[in-house]
């Protein structure tokens, strides 16, 4: 039984079953740690529109565009090696 599920778990041509995938183990796993993360909001204060803590919404939204910029630098990036660069080597190789 263990060797047959080993195996399954190597071979990617046979997909796994939800129960096989999604233990109920596993089920409760992201349930408590979902139900932590609501309870931790719950009772956390809500000072994010403080005037004297502005520093960190500008801080999280420098971040935020910087994070997102690299995103779209590399999805660009992606669109020219896709459509351009990649199409280009292919045809001198041939």
């Amino acid at each position: 039984m263990r060797q047959r599920d080993s195996y399954r778990l190597e071979d990617p041509s046979e997909p796994l079953s939800f129960f096989e995938k999604w233990s109920p183990l596993v089920q409760a796993k992201i349930l408590l740690a979902a139900a932590v993360c609501i309870i931790a909001l719950e009772h956390a204060d809500n000072s994010i529109w403080d005037p004297e803590v502005n520093e960190f919404v500008y801080t999280m939204g420098i971040l935020g565009v910087w994070r997102y910029s690299w995103w779209m630098t590399h999805w660009m990036r992606a669109i020219y090696f896709a459509r351009v660069k990649y199409p280009r080597d292919r045809k001198s190789v041939v």
